[in-house]
């Protein structure tokens, strides 16, 4: 017996298959360039693009899932194929760049935004019956772009408070790195 219609969720399962396929690629970028002899900053590279899909995994494929399942397969599809182009950017982000630098942001915060808009579209709708594509004049696109610029004023409020703790003394300050001295 099958609880869902495969044919529904097709964009969805391409996108998890996708997804999938990109992790294990990202996985091994790291242990990779070790093996290799690639330089430092190329491990750091490697180590960092798993790590940042490897962060994100779970809650990406939790919101992709429950907006399917809820909200909308196809909106789902086409948020998760956004999210993946976003996800293949960062890498190439940070080759352009030589290592990790702010531009990287332009692809990972819009990917927060997706996930939040998702996960906030099946709150809405779950606790209010609210549907939060109608706040966005009908673009699941637009919901995203505002949750991004959401967590970019959440993120700039989090390094006011953090100055805020740090300048308090609550922890004590940083050893200097001897390496760098």
């Amino acid at each position: 017996m099958t609880l869902l219609d495969v044919n529904e969720f097709h964009g969805v399962i391409a996108v998890s298959a996708a997804y999938v396929v990109m992790y294990y690629v990202y996985m091994c970028a790291g242990p990779a360039s070790h093996e290799v002899g690639a330089s430092e900053a190329q491990q750091r590279w490697g180590r960092r693009i798993f790590g940042n899909l490897h962060e994100q995994s779970p809650a990406f494929l939790l919101a992709m899932w429950s907006f399917a399942a809820f909200v909308s397969p196809q909106g789902a599809a086409d948020l998760g194929k956004a999210y993946l182009v976003l996800r293949a950017m960062y890498p190439l982000i940070w080759l352009a760049r030589g290592d990790f630098d702010p531009t990287i942001f332009s692809c990972t915060i819009p990917q927060y935004g997706i996930i939040i808009y998702m996960m906030a579209s099946v709150f809405a709708l779950s606790h209010f019956g609210l549907d939060l594509r109608g706040i966005f004049l009908g673009y699941h696109t637009l919901g995203a772009a505002t949750f991004a610029a959401v967590f970019l004023g959440g993120f700039f409020g989090m390094c006011a408070l953090t100055t805020a703790v740090k300048s308090a003394g609550f922890f004590p300050a940083p050893v200097a790195d001897k390496k760098k001295a």
